[in-house]
């Protein structure tokens, strides 16, 4: 077995110690510490409603702001400018947060971080319905709201993953229409709502409507709390059956007794004894028995891990009356049946479940290992194949026939633990609790997935480059109707509730838009980036035409034009960073998505409202998000050469897939034989 290096360890003091051999056995059940398998339905259709009404809530007061614009505007006596960044910034560092509340979803659940957020966002809401200075409102409802609402988003947008695999496509398109019907919904109501309580009032309800979000995080379970939560109330309901049998079977058999005299007292007793089971919980269930403890005689200390089928032996051997100094300690981990571990130990290892396994965690010379070590090394064990940090597909929430993993896996289960990393981070905090030694392994997973969403290694690819540079240019156009189509309309005439219908269109088109996106992305022989590059260039015609249609029919064209084909940009793009980068990087790739499409989104806004102050006419804000939008394509048509070249470049073979569509199809129809 191979040997690192002893690790020194500040807890023991400078001098000699006596280290006593121990060695203890410790099985743990292998198929309990699998990582969950997407059920596709079940409980999972409930989470996916609960996801479609935070996307609801959130996106819909997001993206209705351009609405009461001028309203607030007027209230505040203030630049278009200014009062566009409340609007931009809401947006904006919801994106932003992003990445932070992924990591901090390793260490609090999905639940809790919605609760928190909706809480939090009722009252910044609501209190900036009643502020009087523009950039407290700003801060409130831009800074506030928005990092509020990311706490809800994100855990809505990526809890569907871990509920549909084969069905991921079909939920996650239902999940996101959430965001575009919520749009439609609030641009009807909102001017109502304007009209009768100002726009002040209008706010206040708004706020009150996403504590909404609050009753939606209650459905927010992960698969195996909702697996053992199904376990517990079926063993609950089996022991009390198997009691209610026994006692029946005590009474009959008490009332067949020729011992008259006797039969009140036994029946008693059987009854008490009954009794006594139930409350003292002997119910049936697995549990798992450890194995005898053994002396060894040998000159290393050593942690194995032996796997059979079902289960796997954990064997800790401490040196017998070996001196060591003070200030080193050395312990070992093998495991023959569990795949490779890359060490790490700074910031807990990675195992991929596919061969064998070698751990080299840190724990205090001298300590005998207790038993209890068993169930509290499962349930870490299971806690790290849930942590999004070890999840490679995590942020993947699109069709799963673009992934090799899925299309060349054999089985639902094959998958996913192609895509699982373990810790052993799990591991080490269990053996450090043990041993009363302060853990920090909790804040380094949260470290760990920072450090991994930003490894800015990943701007070494120029392919990278390119596809960031254009998504800026992308959301730098994105917001234009969203934020000015209603001023734009009105300034021309139309009426408030006229003009606040162009969303409506817009969004309800979107809706569509998303679910075509999602149907198309299932097509073997659709080309992602060849769809993502002609809806970035025809929403970007369409926003430059808009200023030569000034009557109300080239408007509803235009939001309708608009929202069909920006509903592919946004559809397709986790697909081409998979299918440029690969399933490994995409947390990495996506982490910064999230950041510049964040600052993008928040400059935006004023950016396009500057236009319109310095011009006073919407005109030169439409012909400049459009031609941002436009930018955004034309940059992604090279994308696929530029990606070839970076690959010979590195001396990677290319893929088939990578050469057409052909290819594509062949290659799928391969992969789909062999199963």
């Amino acid at each position: 077995m191979t040997q690192t290096k002893p690790v020194p360890s500040p807890e023991m003091p400078m001098s000699e110690v006596e280290v006593e051999e121990s060695t203890q056995d410790i099985e743990i059940n292998l198929e309990e510490i699998e990582p969950p398998i997407p059920p596709d339905g079940g409980w999972g259709w409930v989470v996916l409603a609960g996801s479609f009404i935070c996307m609801f809530f959130v996106d819909g007061l997001s993206f209705s702001f351009g609405i009461i614009l001028s309203d607030v505007q007027e209230s505040f006596q203030c630049s278009t400018t200014t009062i566009s960044l409340a609007g931009s910034f809401i947006v904006g560092f919801t994106l932003i947060s992003g990445p932070l509340v992924s990591a901090i979803s390793n260490v609090v659940s999905f639940r809790v971080l919605v609760w928190v957020g909706s809480l939090a966002s009722f009252c910044s809401v609501m209190t900036a319905s009643f502020v009087y200075d523009v950039y407290s409102f700003i801060i409130l409802y831009g800074v506030v709201t928005g990092i509020c609402y990311g706490l809800i988003y994100l855990p809505s947008a990526t809890i569907v993953t871990q509920w549909f695999a084969k069905r991921r496509a079909t939920a996650t398109g239902i999940s996101v229409c959430g965001s575009s019907i919520g749009s439609a919904v609030y641009s009807i109501i909102i001017p109502r709502l304007v009209k009768l309580y100002s726009w002040r009032g209008c706010m206040a309800i708004m706020a009150a409507f996403s504590l909404n979000c609050f009753a939606a995080g209650f459905v927010f379970l992960s698969v195996r709390d909702y697996q053992r939560m199904k376990l517990r109330k079926k063993q609950k309901s089996e022991a009390k059956e198997k009691t209610e049998a026994s006692l029946s079977q005590d009474i009959e058999q008490t009332e067949n007794s020729n011992y008259h005299s006797g039969n009140e007292a036994e029946l008693e007793s059987g009854i008490c004894n009954q009794v006594q089971k139930l409350e003292h919980g002997d119910r049936p269930g697995s549990h798992v028995t450890n194995l005898p403890a053994t002396v060894q005689e040998d000159q290393t200390e050593t942690h194995q891990i032996h796997s059979s089928k079902s289960t796997i032996h954990l064997s800790i051997n401490i040196n017998r009356l070996r001196k060591w100094p003070s200030n080193w300690s050395d312990f070992f981990v093998h495991c023959s049946g569990l795949p490779e571990m890359f060490h790490d130990q700074s910031q807990g290892s990675s195992l991929l479940f596919t061969s064998s396994v070698s751990l080299r965690p840190y724990v205090q010379a001298g300590v005998h290992v207790d038993p209890k070590l068993q169930e509290e090394i499962k349930r870490r064990l299971e806690r790290e194949t849930e942590l999004p940090v070890n999840r490679a597909d995590f942020f993947y929430t699109t069709s799963m026939s673009r992934l090799d993993e899925f299309v060349s896996s054999h089985t639902l289960n094959e998958y996913v633990r192609s895509v699982t990393r373990i810790g052993a981070s799990g591991i080490i905090e269990a053996v450090d609790e043990e041993i009363g030694k302060e853990s920090k392994i909790k804040s380094n997973k949260v470290i760990r997935m920072l450090s991994e969403l930003f490894d800015v290694s990943l701007f070494r690819s120029p392919t990278f480059a390119v596809l960031l540079a254009s998504s800026v240019f992308g959301l730098l156009g994105y917001p234009v109707p969203y934020m000015f189509l209603s001023s734009e309309a009105q300034s021309l005439g139309f009426t408030v509730e006229s003009s606040a219908n162009l969303l409506v269109y817009l969004s309800s088109v979107n809706t569509v838009g998303r679910i075509v996106a999602g149907v198309i992305s299932d097509w073997p022989c659709t080309d992602a980036l060849l769809v993502n590059n002609a809806a970035l260039i025809i929403a970007g015609v369409a926003c430059m035409l808009l200023p030569i249609l000034p009557t109300y029919a080239g408007h509803v064209a235009y939001a309708v034009t608009f929202g069909l084909s920006i509903a592919a940009f946004v559809s397709l793009r986790i697909i081409l960073l998979v299918e440029m980068l690969g399933l490994d990087r995409l947390t990495n790739a996506y982490g910064f998505l999230l950041l510049f499409q964040g600052v993008a989104y928040m400059a935006s806004s004023p950016i396009l409202a500057a236009f319109y102050d310095a011009y006073n006419d919407y005109r030169y804000t439409f012909f400049l998000g459009g031609g941002c939008l436009i930018i955004s394509g034309v940059m992604c048509i090279p994308l696929r050469k530029l990606h070839r070249w970076e690959k010979k470049r590195n001396g990677e073979t290319i893929d088939p897939i990578e050469r057409g569509c052909f290819f594509r199809c062949i290659r799928l129809a391969r992969d789909r034989l062999r199963h």
